[in-house]
């Protein structure tokens, strides 16, 4: 896939720009990824996840040490993009949206949406991501930014049609936010190691949605 390749790449210049190059070198690359891939949006998404300070760096005045420190950041948020591939941009599946938005009957709880390696989404799933997703950020104490705020829109938007109430079709930059909650939340749920069953149930159902959202 391209943009795996690409993420791949960037990675690799990070690592040796931080080794090998000078101040100048590595706060031109830091400025070119950072704009690349929204870096401060998703240092601030995962300090919000985290509940912890969002910390920036001014690539103008910062020392050498703290470039690499940044550097170190932009490399986490990368890897977790590899990692979890479907929180990009382009692969959210329009299908998938037209399915939800343009279904003329009511939609049952039980519904299976789809099917994947012997696995059955069911619309009941989906309900209960995106209720656990809501409730994650409740508990995080609501402080969320503006990036979060349309992500978790666009997850009520879902949430509404298959409950049958029929809400106005998101736009598609919205529904990719809604995407990237869901992938954040994953992450937590993987990184939290005293959650035990409960961690794995959702996050086999949040793996399921990923399937129901990929582009086939």
């Amino acid at each position: 896939m391209q943009i795996q390749n690409e993420i791949v790449y960037d990675i690799g210049r990070l690592r040796y720009a931080a080794a090998w190059c000078d101040i100048n070198t590595l706060g031109q690359l830091l400025a070119e990824i950072k704009v690349k891939y929204n870096m401060d949006d998703a240092i601030r998404l995962n300090a919000a996840l985290n509940n912890v300070p969002v910390n920036m760096v001014s690539l103008a005045t910062s020392s050498y040490s703290e470039h690499r420190e940044l550097t170190s950041q932009y490399i986490s948020i990368l890897e977790n993009r590899l990692v979890l591939t479907w929180t990009s941009y382009y692969s959210f599946s329009n299908k998938t949206a037209n399915f939800i938005y343009s279904n003329s009957q009511n939609f049952e709880r039980n519904q299976v949406l789809h099917k994947s390696r012997g696995c059955e989404l069911k619309v009941s799933d989906i309900l209960a991501v995106i209720g656990y997703a809501k409730d994650v950020y409740e508990t995080a104490g609501g402080a969320v930014d503006d990036r979060i705020s349309m992500g978790l829109m666009a997850l009520n938007s879902i949430d509404l049609a298959l409950n049958n109430k029929k809400p106005d079709k998101p736009i598609n930059k919205l529904l990719h936010l809604a995407v990237d909650v869901l992938a954040e939340i994953a992450k937590k749920l993987a990184d939290n190691k005293q959650a035990g069953q409960a961690i794995s149930g959702i996050s086999l159902l949040t793996n399921l949605t990923i399937d129901f959202f990929v582009k086939e």
